[in-house]
């Protein structure tokens, strides 16, 4: 973050995607690259999806589904509510707090 950007500098509606890609990992894992736009929170999660169902095909077996991982470096803060500049999120149980799976997992870095 610059010196003279604060937490409240919030990215303006008009936003356009720039780049968006994705990278299969040796691991077999995927990984999804963008770099901002708005409404970003469900473009991103589309996107993760999309990698994440594209891994199969009709009778294929679900053992075959790699963790899949959307990765997003933003030129604005997307969440101000938040000191830190890198968010990580997967599937968690709300009221217990339990995660369900890693295979699923989208990171927020903003500026």
């Amino acid at each position: 973050m610059t010196p003279t950007a604060s937490r409240t500098d919030v990215h303006p509606e008009t936003r356009k995607p720039t780049a968006t890609a994705a990278t299969p990992q040796a691991d077999r894992s995927s990984t999804a690259s963008s770099i901002a736009t708005l409404p970003y929170v469900r473009r991103s999660l589309y996107c993760l999806a999309r990698l994440f169902t594209g891994q199969l095909t009709r009778g294929d077996p679900y053992e075959q589904v790699n963790q899949t991982i959307a990765i997003s470096l933003l030129d604005y803060v997307l969440f101000p509510e938040v000191e830190d500049l890198h968010s990580t999120y997967r599937f968690h149980d709300v009221v217990h707090g339990r995660e369900l799976s890693d295979v699923l997992e989208i990171h927020y870095s903003d500026s």
